[in-house]
């Protein structure tokens, strides 16, 4: 399958000993899993280090 994006060798919050790949494709997380395959526009080695959701919050109240 062709991705968007794989970030490769990061580990989640929930378990910090295993490595995962993650694919994105159209901008929403398409694949998790120990071994992805796939290639994709952009690869990235996150080398062991921390994958997770961003810190921002984009949510907005237009009436407060």
């Amino acid at each position: 399958m062709e991705y968007d994006l794989i970030v490769r060798n990061g580990v989640m919050r929930s378990d910090v000993k295993k490595k995962v790949d993650v694919a994105v494709k159209d901008g929403k997380i398409a694949e998790i899993a120990p071994s992805i395959s796939g290639k994709a526009a952009i690869d990235v080695d996150a080398e062991g280090n921390l994958v997770t959701e961003s810190f921002v919050n984009t949510h907005l109240h237009l009436c407060k």
